[in-house]
C-alpha cells in the first residue's frame, strides 16, 4: 500500500521578514481507510487555548440527571426485548432521550460527576464498555451491523453534560464513515491489514503492535491528532467482552498524553460492521481544541463545508512526543 499525499507550495511576499519572497510548504493527505483528505498546514502552534471550566462543573452538578439520586428518575428505560436498563459494576446504560438512530444507548462510566481527563481508571473504563456490550449482545447484528461506542468528553468535543458518558449506537444505515470504508474494503478485502503493514514497515507513525490490537498516529489525521488502534481479529464488538485490556491501557495512555498537551477535551469512536469479516473493528480518539488568544474553534469551513479535515500538528512529531512521553498508570 502507498500512502497518498500532495505537496502544496506558496509562494509570498513575507511581511514578517521585511516583504521578501517566502515559501509556506502545505500537504494533502488520504486516509487509506475512507480516503478523505486532511491539509497538514505548514504553520506553527505551540500551545491550544485553555479555559478555567471548575464553575461550570459545579454548576452542571445540581440537576445532573446522570447522578446518584437523579439517574433511576430522569432517565429513560428500555423497553421489550430489552432489559429496562444494564448494569456492570458502577456502570449503567439506559435508552438515549434524544436518539440519534434506531438503537442509540447511553452509558454512564462513573457515578462521580466530573472526571479529569487523566483521571480515569482501568476499572471505570472496563465496567462501562463490558456494560456497553451487554446492551450490543442484544441487538440482532444482522439487522442492525453499524455499532459503535462513542465519547463525547466535555463541551468542546459537543458533550452536553458534564458527567462522563459513551453513547453506543447500533444501526441499519451506515455513516458516511462506514460507507467509505466498505466502498474500499470491496477493492481490496486486505485493506486494514495492508496498512498495518505499511506503517510497520514505514516506522513513521507506529506506536506499538500488540498481541491483538496495532497502534499509531493517523496518517491523514481527522483532528489535530488522531490516536488509531486496530484491531486483528475481524469480529462483532460484543464478542470482545473481557478482551479489551490493551484498548483500555492505550485510552488511558492517549487521556495522559493529551492531559500533558493541555488538551481537555476530545471524541472517541469505537467502530464495528457486525456482519462484515473483512471490517477490522478500530478505535479512533482525537483531541477537541480552540486556538489562542480568542479561543476560536478548529471546526471552521474547511470541515464543516468542504468536509475536509486540517491540522497544524505534523503526526510523525506526533509519533514520537507520545513514544517518549512517561505513562503512570
Amino acid at each position: 500500500m502507498q500512502l497518498k499525499k500532495e505537496i502544496k507550495t506558496i509562494t509570498l511576499k513575507d511581511p514578517f521578514q521585511q516583504f521578501k519572497e517566502a515559501q509556506r510548504v502545505n500537504e494533502i493527505r488520504y486516509c487509506p481507510l475512507t480516503g478523505q483528505s486532511t491539509r497538514l498546514l505548514g504553520l506553527s502552534l505551540k500551545e491550544f487555548a485553555t479555559a478555567d471550566r471548575s464553575a461550570m462543573i459545579e454548576e452542571s452538578q445540581k440537576a445532573c440527571p446522570f447522578c446518584p439520586g437523579l439517574v433511576q428518575a430522569l432517565t429513560p428505560k428500555f423497553t421489550p426485548p430489552f432489559r429496562e436498563y444494564y448494569e456492570y459494576g458502577n456502570a449503567r446504560c439506559f435508552p438515549n432521550a434524544f436518539p440519534y438512530d434506531e438503537n442509540n444507548a447511553v452509558v454512564t462510566i462513573t457515578s462521580q460527576h466530573y472526571v479529569p481527563i487523566n483521571g480515569f481508571s482501568h476499572q471505570m473504563l472496563q465496567e462501562a464498555f463490558e456494560c456497553a456490550l451487554l446492551f450490543l449482545s442484544d441487538i440482532d447484528p444482522e439487522q442492525y451491523p453499524y455499532q459503535s461506542i462513542n465519547w463525547n468528553y466535555m463541551p468542546v468535543a459537543g458533550s452536553s453534560l458534564v458527567h462522563p458518558h459513551f453513547q453506543i449506537i447500533a444501526s441499519s444505515t451506515p455513516s458516511n464513515y462506514y460507507a467509505n470504508i466498505l466502498s474500499n474494503l470491496q477493492k481490496n478485502p486486505n485493506l486494514f491489514m495492508d496498512y498495518i503493514n505499511t506503517e510497520k514497515n514505514l516506522n513513521e507513525r507506529l506506536i506499538e503492535i500488540m498481541g491483538d490490537s496495532t497502534w499509531l498516529i493517523a496518517f491523514a489525521p481527522r483532528g489535530q491528532f488522531d490516536i488509531l488502534g486496530i484491531l486483528h481479529e475481524c469480529t462483532p464488538l460484543h464478542t470482545v467482552t473481557g478482551k479489551l485490556d490493551s484498548v483500555i491501557t492505550y485510552i488511558r495512555k492517549t487521556l495522559q498524553f493529551f492531559h500533558h498537551k493541555k488538551i481537555d477535551n476530545f471524541n472517541m469512536a469505537f467502530y464495528s460492521v457486525a456482519n462484515n469479516k473483512s471490517f477490522s473493528p478500530h478505535i479512533r480518539l482525537c483531541p477537541r481544541v480552540t486556538f489562542p488568544p480568542h479561543a476560536t474553534s478548529e471546526i471552521n469551513y474547511l470541515q464543516m463545508l468542504h468536509n475536509d479535515s486540517f491540522t497544524l500538528l505534523n503526526p510523525e512529531i506526533i509519533a514520537e512526543e507520545f513514544k517518549s512521553f512517561h505513562f503512570d498508570l
